[in-house]
Formats: C-alpha cells, sequence, structure tokens
C-alpha cells in the first residue's frame, strides 16, 4: 500500500511539472476541458496558429503540392470503424513546431505554436488513465507515435498512436526520424507521412509506411515491420 501511494505522488508531481513547463511558454497551446475530449470520428488538422476537426470527407489538407516555406501543419486521419489510428501527414519547417526535451526543456527556441510534440503517459500502470492508450496494445509493446513528438506529434492523441514493439518504434523508426527531424533543423521543408496497416480486424499493424520528401530533393519510402 505504502509503495502504490508513493508512485502516485510520482505520478502527481510528473504531471505538476509538466502543467508548469507548458504554461511558462507564453502562447503555447495548453488543451482545456472541453478540449481534450477529442472527437476521433473526425479527423485533426494543425498549423502553427490553429487546429480544428475535420468530417472524414474533407480529405487531407496537407499534401506534397501545397508543402512548403509558411505552411507547416499536421494532419490526423480519423480512427476507423476499430478504433485503430489510420494515419498522418505533415508539412514542416524549423520554427513551426516544438516539443519538451528529456530535461523538460522546451527544445527550441520559437515563437508560439500549437505544432507542439510530446511524450506518452508515464509511467504506464493501474494508476494511470488508459484513456490514451491504443487500441491492441499489449505487455511488451510501445505506444508508437505515427508523427513523432520530436517533429511535434501528440502523444496523447489517439490518431497519432498505435501499438508497436521496441525494435521497430525504437531503433528503427527512431532512425528515419531523426534523419527527418536533422533535415529540418537543416533548414529543408519536409513532407511526411507515416501510413500503419492492418490485417483484417487486427488492431496492431503489421507494418508501417513511411514517405518523405524535401524542398531539396532527397525523397524516400519505406517499409517498417512490426516484428517482435
Amino acid at each position: 500500500m505504502q509503495q502504490q501511494t508513493l508512485r502516485a505522488a510520482v505520478v502527481r508531481d510528473q504531471r505538476v511539472v509538466i502543467d508548469q513547463m507548458v504554461a511558462s511558454y507564453e502562447g503555447q497551446y495548453t488543451p482545456d476541458a472541453t478540449e481534450i475530449a477529442a472527437d476521433y470520428d473526425n479527423s485533426l488538422y494543425i498549423t502553427p496558429e490553429n487546429q480544428s476537426e475535420l468530417e472524414p470527407a474533407t480529405g487531407s489538407p496537407v499534401n506534397r503540392s501545397g508543402c512548403a516555406k509558411g505552411n507547416s501543419a499536421v494532419y490526423y486521419m480519423p480512427l476507423d470503424n476499430l478504433g485503430r489510428a489510420q494515419g498522418m501527414r505533415a508539412c514542416l519547417n524549423k520554427g513551426d513546431f516544438n516539443y519538451a526535451n528529456g530535461r523538460g526543456d522546451w527544445a527550441f527556441d520559437t515563437d508560439p505554436t500549437l505544432i507542439v510534440g510530446s511524450g506518452t503517459e508515464f509511467p504506464l500502470d493501474n494508476l494511470t488513465s488508459w484513456e490514451h492508450q491504443p487500441q491492441g496494445l499489449r505487455r511488451g509493446m510501445d505506444r508508437g507515435h505515427l508523427l513523432a513528438g520530436q517533429l511535434g506529434g501528440s502523444g496523447e492523441d489517439l490518431r497519432n498512436l498505435v501499438p508497436l514493439f521496441p525494435q521497430a518504434n525504437r531503433t528503427v523508426m527512431k532512425k528515419y526520424e531523426g534523419r527527418i527531424a536533422a533535415r529540418i533543423q537543416a533548414g529543408e521543408t519536409m513532407y511526411y507521412s507515416v501510413t500503419p496497416e492492418y490485417e483484417g480486424a487486427n488492431l496492431v499493424p503489421v507494418r508501417l509506411h513511411l514517405g518523405w520528401i524535401g524542398n531539396l530533393g532527397g525523397a524516400g519510402y519505406a517499409v517498417i515491420n512490426n516484428n517482435r
């Protein structure tokens, strides 16, 4: 009982620190109680200045042809009828997104932006809400971002989370994300897409399809198998 109480106190302290850190960034997006209740039947469209949920039939407003300086945006597709994430599209430029690094500091000195990366809830145990956990998650799996936190991807919105085995998430996916992040910080505009592939009604994707292209060239495509 004493250990359980201690863990609960640690979780509370972590959330207080995060809340204080977000509040300290003047103009930074801080979700309130009404905004946290996302409508996962809709897609989510975020720019540095605005965010809105769109009807599924609207289609993605983020595409390769419109990806340029001044057009940074992130688009999360709606969950499907089984509650699974379907994919994301992003156009990213240096200075238009931010995230909190491992020390709890903002990674970049940017203007206020709504494209803010975040990690998943930690620790994941009986004291932690399962509200932000993807369908199909089980012991030994990661809550994998489609759009990485370091690229401005949400760790709470289910439209951006899929169950991934550590090899796929922490090794292979991380390698590609790091390369894309480096190109953006070098001043390149990057269009980036990630689409999970499922087999039948399986809640865990069998693989992820990644695509990217920069305004200086260097297009690429990769398939990440979600294996143990």
